[in-house]
Formats: structure tokens, C-alpha cells, sequence
């Protein structure tokens, strides 16, 4: 017995509701994507004019810059793999954008802050993305806007709707195929 079937649910009314929503599914995960390159390609000409600085390392930046100080913190918070977050902050810093210092109330732990050059790196690029951005959303009209601005905020808070982490593997109804003759 399936996690459905344990809930009443039969196999073949999981993969009706999934075949249902297909082209909903598809739709949707096809307009993040294109969403997703869309905002890579209206902010990357913006960091052109920055040697070394990606959409990734400048997400990194405004993150410290908000307060994210910690690299395990940034780590968890921006979802990037603690050796592929060092090789970015290693960078950061030979650029002299970030500082690392230990904390003063535990010697274990690194402190992140941004340079006087990070802040002031930070601040302009944060200034023309935030232009860029606010001249496309301003095609919308305001009841529309802040719709999808709450739709955004839902699906990509922890916990939201998009959030893949299942509470166990077993809360998982994943419909089977049916067994060929």
C-alpha cells in the first residue's frame, strides 16, 4: 500500500489528478525557468561592467549586506554548497569586497562583512538592478503587481508552496506505472 492508498486514495486517482495538472505543471515550471534566464539576462549586462562579479557573488554581497553573516548562514539561506560558497567568498575577499574575521564572542565561528569597496560595489549595482527591475515592473497594473508579488513571496518562502523538502520520505505518493502484459 502506497502513502496514497494508505489515505484512500487509489493509484489510479493519483495519476488522474497528476495528468490533470500536467499542462499547468508544465506551464508553470516552464515560466520560472524563462523567468529565471530572463532576470540572469536583464542583470548580467549590468555586472559586465565588474570583473568577477556574477549574478551569484552579488546575491552573496546583498546578502551580508543585509546581515547574513555568518558563511554556514549564508550557506543555508541562499542554498549553495558550503565549498562552492567558500570558492566565492575566497574570491570576494582577493578583491578586497569582504572581510573575514573571527568572532569575537566565538573564536571558531568567521565573521563576513563587506569593505568599504563591497559596500559601495554593492549599493551602485543594487541601485541599477533595482532600476532594470522596477521599469519592467511597471508594465504591470498595481492590483496585478501586487498579486504576483505575494504569488512570488508564497512560493519561495521556506515552508511555501514550493518548498521540496518533505516532512519524510514516506509523505511522498508518487503514482507507480502500470505493470506491462
Amino acid at each position: 500500500m502506497t502513502g496514497g492508498e494508505a489515505n484512500g486514495e487509489t493509484s489510479a486517482q493519483t495519476l488522474a489528478a497528476t495528468s490533470m495538472h500536467a499542462n499547468t505543471v508544465t506551464r508553470f515550471m516552464g515560466g520560472l525557468w524563462q523567468l529565471n534566464r530572463r532576470m540572469k539576462l536583464l542583470v548580467t549586462p549590468i555586472l559586465a561592467d565588474f570583473p568577477d562579479l556574477d549574478l551569484q557573488r552579488f546575491i552573496i554581497l546583498r546578502s551580508i549586506q543585509d546581515g547574513v553573516s555568518y558563511p554556514k548562514d549564508l550557506s543555508q539561506a541562499l542554498q549553495i554548497i558550503p565549498t562552492q560558497l567558500s570558492r566565492s567568498l575566497d574570491l570576494l575577499a582577493t578583491q578586497d569586497l569582504i572581510e573575514r574575521r573571527h568572532d569575537t564572542l566565538d573564536s571558531r565561528r568567521t565573521r563576513l562583512s563587506l569593505t568599504p569597496a563591497g559596500q559601495t560595489l554593492c549599493e551602485h549595482v543594487s541601485r541599477a538592478v533595482m532600476t532594470a527591475v522596477s521599469l519592467r515592473l511597471q508594465t504591470f497594473p498595481p492590483e496585478r503587481l501586487g498579486a504576483v508579488v505575494a504569488a512570488v513571496e508564497l512560493l519561495s518562502s521556506e515552508g511555501g508552496l514550493l518548498d521540496f523538502r518533505p516532512a519524510s520520505a514516506s509523505s511522498l505518493s508518487v503514482p507507480t506505472p502500470p505493470e506491462q502484459p
